[in-house]
């Protein structure tokens, strides 16, 4: 795997954690509402990054 595909990867296991875990990090972070919306959201995101960069990565074979 190519550094994007890594980077992407974990992105979208951190906001798997923050959808299913929803822990007060902080006092700052502790609105389980907001993390489960940033956890949705940093998902949706890395999760079409991860699979952008994985069938980019890939070249039709003839």
């Amino acid at each position: 795997m190519n550094k994007k595909t890594v980077i992407w990867a974990v992105l979208f296991g951190l906001g798997l954690f923050l959808v299913f875990f929803r822990l007060e990090i902080s006092r700052y972070l502790s609105d389980p509402v907001a993390l489960f919306a940033a956890g949705c959201i940093l998902s949706l995101i890395s999760g079409v990054g991860l699979l952008a960069a994985v069938y980019r990565g890939t070249e039709p074979q003839p």
